[in-house]
């Protein structure tokens, strides 16, 4: 499984940290206000703090909370997906061997279309971290769109995500938190947004949950 993005997720959180008690950095951003092409919806001081209230209260269950073992995934991961076979999974622990994970691949019957699914029980220390970054990331009301691809955050059927479609590829790509607990990521080549949505609730990683 590819570690940039959660890269990306830690780094973003200890900006905002920083920026929150920085009141130098805080001027900065007022004076430099983001390019027409991306926006951001502010969000009520009130709403902020209640959310940065529920992450903590969320981290502090996940570090108190073990983590499934390869047994579960492997019985829970599906043979198909929205007509799908799959062609391979492997079944592992990142971060130090303190995070379980699963990442399976699946293809049309003609070769077309593919998923990639990937899937992180966030339970324990280091998953805790991984789940507060992703909350972090997800709370924000965010979209961008170019010629090539359009990236937002969006609530669909009761989940959280962040979309992001390549338009000349055809591929989409979901990253969300499920049960506030498992981060899942799936990668849909030649698969329309709803296509992918479809398959995110097809999954039903809730079902995860021992």
């Amino acid at each position: 499984m590819k570690k940039s993005n959660l890269i990306i997720c830690l780094a973003s959180l200890l900006i905002w940290i920083s920026c929150k008690n920085n009141p130098e950095a805080q001027n900065i951003e007022k004076d430099n206000p983001k390019a027409e092409s991306a926006t951001k919806t502010s969000i009520p001081t009130e709403t902020m703090m209640g959310t940065v209230n529920d992450i903590k209260v969320n981290a502090e269950a996940l570090r108190n909370t073990k983590p499934i073992s390869k047994e579960v995934f492997k019985a829970w991961l599906p043979d198909e997906l929205l007509g799908m076979r799959r062609t391979g999974y492997t079944l592992g622990a990142m971060v130090m061997g303190e995070i379980a994970s699963v990442e399976a691949n699946y293809v049309s019957a003609d070769n077309v279309r593919k998923l990639k699914v990937e899937v992180m029980d966030c339970a324990g220390e280091m998953g805790a971290s991984v789940a507060m970054a992703a909350q972090v990331t997800l709370a924000s009301d965010y979209e961008e769109e170019s010629e090539t691809k359009r990236k937002r955050t969006l609530t669909k059927n009761g989940v959280r995500a962040v979309e992001e479609y390549q338009k000349k590829k055809g591929n989409t790509i979901l990253e969300c938190l499920v049960e506030s607990r498992f981060y899942v990521k799936i990668t849909g080549e030649k698969m329309e947004p709803d296509d992918v949505w479809e398959a995110l609730a097809a999954l039903k990683a809730e079902s995860l949950i021992e």
